[in-house]
């Protein structure tokens, strides 16, 4: 865990710790992954699942959300065994920019099918997935699917009221290959 002087993210990248965050009252449930990059507003981390201890896709939230964090730099934390056995090792992504929200959500929507949208401080344990059709100044437009792989409707969300995105995910990455499919099976 995190001591007294924390490392430099520096070195928290260098050295591929993983990185808890406590977002409360936003998220109840510490997230936990790699840091990939890290600027004074944004963090993007390749998410560990604890409970799978798997990758599931990245994610970038908001710095000024994050209450506290925990580096896992003590190699025999339960954890880190975890990783060194598994073998897992973070998947950097050169093309994601986390200089503003416009440049993220383009960077996203060039190289991922789906984005996932969270605005906790207006709805919280909910979250929006779907593929961006349009990005404006202060906000994007999103094509909407459900939980069955269909379209819903499109969505405006104003980047002041995103605490944080996903995309890669297992979760969303199966709702673009059944999308995909079907849209296909009906073209043939």
């Amino acid at each position: 865990m995190a001591k007294k002087n924390s490392p430099s993210i520096e070195e928290i990248i260098s050295k591929k710790w993983l990185v808890h965050y406590n977002r409360k009252p936003l998220d109840k449930y510490l997230l936990h992954g790699f840091v990939l990059a890290c600027n004074d507003d944004f963090t993007l981390l390749n998410v560990f699942d604890n409970g799978l201890f798997i990758l599931d896709g990245y994610c970038v939230l908001r710095n000024k959300d994050v209450k506290s964090y925990a580096v896992y730099d003590d190699e025999n934390y339960f954890l880190n065994e975890v990783i060194r056995f598994k073998k897992i090792r973070p998947k950097f992504l050169p093309k994601i920019s986390i200089s503003s929200w416009i440049d993220l959500v383009r960077s996203i929507a060039e190289s991922f099918p789906f984005l996932v949208v969270f605005t906790e401080n207006l709805h919280k344990n909910e979250c929006y997935i779907g593929k961006v059709t349009e990005i404006k100044a202060k906000s994007l437009l999103m094509l909407e699917i459900d939980p069955d792989a269909c379209w819903e409707n499109t969505t405006k969300y104003k980047f002041a009221d995103v605490t944080m995105v996903k995309f890669g995910g297992h979760y969303e990455n199966t709702l673009a290959l059944v999308n995909a499919k079907r849209y296909d099976n009906q073209k043939g």
